[in-house]
């Protein structure tokens, strides 16, 4: 969930977001502010909910003024620290001098990278979708002189006004509410059947806050992208559980690596972790299979996992350091 604290009123807020629209002479219908405000209160029982609660801040007036203007009404209004952001209207400044800045923050991903407007529109007026970094996976920014950040990149491929329409126009893509669906739901479906990735996910309260024509496509596109995930049992994260999650896989590593041939022995010692993680091995290692499995000198019975046509055996490694023994014997 990502929050602008309203400078003055929700009015004023509500104004900015549809000037466009309204300058189109556009009808608005209704347009009140509401009774009750954001408080911490709700902040807290969202985030007990596992979602996220972050600053979507502007930075019209300036990357480092709008970042510190937000930031102080956000924390003084005590929502407290927040581990992702996205910046309203994805405005990036230098290479990575959002990044850094956002850094400075304490923030460890962004997710302003975000497929929107007519950049992947082939010359024939079809639409590419999908991992437009040549990655599905999130990756730490590096500073022009080749320093890495401590602040990972998510991409965010599927954008509600990509291919929807909002309250002040959007849907680039002109399909319909069906398409939209599908448009989603086949780059789950492709993620989860062998394109593994992240798929970052932007879904405006705007249609719903402000009712009209774009109100019941919205719900419907929403529903159809969780439907999507549902059927394929694909968890749907925070941005900050995703961040954990990245960070820790990132910092996992192996310190040894001892691998006898002759006698199909592997011995993998890993580091202190801070986090629960998982390793997968091979069921299959040429001629052999794999026999025994051992976690600190405890027999493992691990499950097994099947990712494209290999099977792993897959273990759960507990916080703290591992040392792992596998026998392969020859079948």
């Amino acid at each position: 969930i990502y929050y602008t604290p309203p400078p003055t009123s929700t009015v004023r807020r509500a104004v900015r977001r549809i000037r466009n629209w309204a300058e189109q002479g556009t009808p608005l219908g209704e347009i009140l502010p509401q009774s009750e405000v954001v408080t911490p209160y709700h902040a807290d029982a969202w985030r007990a909910r596992g979602h996220e609660f972050a600053l979507h801040p502007y930075v019209e007036e300036g990357l480092e003024a709008g970042w510190a203007r937000y930031w102080e009404q956000f924390t003084g209004l005590g929502f407290g620290a927040f581990d992702t952001t996205r910046t309203h209207r994805v405005l990036w400044h230098g290479w990575a001098e959002t990044a850094r800045v956002q850094a400075g923050y304490g923030v460890g991903m962004n997710l302003d990278y975000y497929h929107v407007g007519p950049t992947f529109q082939r010359a024939d007026g079809s639409w590419a979708f999908g991992y437009f970094t040549g990655s599905g996976l999130p990756m730490r920014f590096v500073n022009d002189d080749g320093r890495l950040l401590s602040i990972w990149q998510q991409t965010t491929q599927l954008v509600d006004e990509q291919l929807i329409a909002m309250p002040w126009g959007a849907n680039f893509t002109g399909v319909d509410t069906a398409e939209a669906i599908e448009i989603a739901g086949h780059l789950v479906r492709t993620a989860a059947g062998g394109a593994y990735a992240a798929l970052g996910g932007q879904f405006h309260v705007d249609p719903f806050a402000v009712p009209g024509p774009w109100t019941e496509p919205a719900g419907a596109y929403l529903v159809g992208v969780l439907a999507a995930c549902a059927e394929r049992n694909v968890p749907i994260w925070s941005g900050a559980a995703w961040h954990d999650f990245a960070r820790a896989r990132a910092e996992g590593g192996f310190d040894r690596i001892e691998w006898q041939a002759e006698f199909g022995t592997l011995q993998v010692e890993i580091g202190a972790q801070t986090e629960e993680l998982v390793l997968m091995l091979p069921l299959q290692c040429g001629t052999r299979r794999l026999a025994q499995l051992q976690v600190n000198g405890k027999e493992n019975r691990a499950a097994t996992r099947q990712v494209g046509a290999t099977l792993y055996s897959v273990v759960v490694l507990e916080p703290g350091a591992s040392l792992i023994d596998a026998r392969y014997h020859t079948a």
